[in-house]
């Protein structure tokens, strides 16, 4: 791991303390200490590329709203979240609104999700290159949608 800032890890409770960025953690550390990322209130940078991961729960990014840049590319992940209740499809990144870049090229994903383009207003580079994603006209729609309200 490489912190560009303040930092505190201890791995026997897991407990990290005012990381701005943090990179390279391994898929099994990240699938053992799921509840990681629930202290780092302040984590602006994630990078988890390369990492074998398939899945992150829901919750993972809840408590982490002021992320700005996040790298999960050449994973297996689908990044499916909850449905809303009007149907829409939102991704395990809803709550992260001041997101600014996500590079999740080379993964499993198979559609834009709705949170994407209606919520993440910051959201300026997006790589889903080399991913399962066949049709767009859904997310088109919501695109359009997101240009005429905001």
């Amino acid at each position: 791991m490489t912190p560009s800032s303040g930092w505190l890890l201890h791995t026997a409770g897991t407990y990290v303390q005012n990381c701005q960025v943090l990179e390279e953690m391994s898929g099994s550390f990240f699938y053992h200490h799921r509840d990681l990322l629930k202290s780092l209130t302040q984590l602006e940078s994630l990078n988890l590329e390369h990492n074998r991961l398939q899945h992150i729960s829901v919750q993972a990014f809840q408590h982490v709203t002021g992320l700005k840049q996040l790298t999960l590319s050449h994973n297996r992940l689908s990044l499916r979240g909850s449905e809303t209740h009007t149907g829409e499809v939102q991704s395990v990144l809803n709550a992260c609104l001041d997101l600014e870049e996500l590079n999740a090229k080379n993964n499993s994903i198979a559609t834009i999700f709705s949170d994407w383009v209606l919520t993440m207003l910051n959201l300026q580079n997006l790589d889903l290159s080399h991913n399962l994603i066949s049709s767009l006209v859904v997310s088109m729609r919501d695109f359009m949608f997101a240009q005429h309200c905001c």
